[in-house]
Parts: structure tokens; sequence; C-alpha cells
């Protein structure tokens, strides 16, 4: 697991873009099943990368996720552990659907930082 310091993100009018209006938003859930840490928080251009404002949950075993409603769109993401900006950490994605759930991996795409942010794309 590499740590960087600093904002990952990418401009945040880019998202809301490419969100598709009057879409009915899904509840994603964010799953980062190997992640060693005392605190994580789930950064992105949803939150326009607030490092504090979405708490993840660690479950007994040491699974931290979080859920939160997403308007189909594509979303850059990062994981914030124990106050630095995480690289490299494997990451699930759940999209709850009617009848189904998907689980996919998410994607690593270069930020203007030189370094890696996930990407998702919500349909």
């Amino acid at each position: 697991m590499e740590k960087r310091k600093g904002a990952p993100g990418r401009a945040v009018k880019k998202a809301s873009a490419q969100k598709k209006k009057g879409s009915a938003e899904r509840m994603v859930e964010f799953i980062f099943p190997g992640m060693k840490a005392a605190e994580a928080y789930l950064a992105g251009e949803f939150n326009e990368w607030n490092p504090r404002s979405l708490p993840m949950v660690q479950n007994r075993q040491g699974v931290w996720n979080t859920v939160i409603p997403l308007a189909p769109g594509r979303y850059e993401f990062k994981v914030i552990a124990d106050g630095a900006w995480i690289e490299n950490e494997a990451c699930q994605v759940s999209i709850e659907g009617i009848s189904f759930e998907l689980v996919l991996h998410a994607e690593p795409v270069r930020n203007t930082f030189g370094t890696q942010n996930l990407v998702v794309q919500v349909k």
C-alpha cells in the first residue's frame, strides 16, 4: 500500500456533466478488503474530494466499506486511511439493482498530480 499526501482530484464539473439528468440514484457500496488502518474515509468527485465527509466502517473481518447514493455517471475516487491518500489498494464496488447486485473491480486512472485515482461507472 503506497500512501500519498495531497488531494488527487480532477475537476468536479467534469463528473457532474457526465451524470444523466433525471436518472434514478443507485446505492453503491465501496469495499476495501485488505486495507490496514485505524480510520478510513472515501473521497471523490461525488463529494468534491472532501477527505472527511464520508467515513468508512470496518467489519469484524477487517473489510472497510461505505454505501452512498449515486446517479448514473463516471466517478473518480480514492480512500484516505489514517490521514493519507492511498494508492494501489484493491477496491470492489457493489451496485444494487432491483433484483441483482453487481460487483465490479474499480479501475485505476492517472490524475493531474501524477498519482492514481480509482474510477467506477454507474449505469
